[in-house]
């Protein structure tokens, strides 16, 4: 995230709209969070665990 910051803040961006500042993701915004799905993914293609 360090090397695109532009997509961490994209990132934030859904987060913040779908789940709102003052609540904590769970399981059923998963749905409505595909750009932080694919970051998240892309992060593990590029460094697996």
């Amino acid at each position: 995230m360090l090397l695109f910051p532009e997509a961490q803040k994209k990132a934030q961006q859904e987060l913040d709209a779908v789940v709102g500042s003052d609540t904590l993701p769970s399981h059923g915004h998963l749905a409505g969070l595909p750009y932080l799905n694919a970051v998240a993914k892309e992060t593990l293609r590029w460094l697996p665990v």
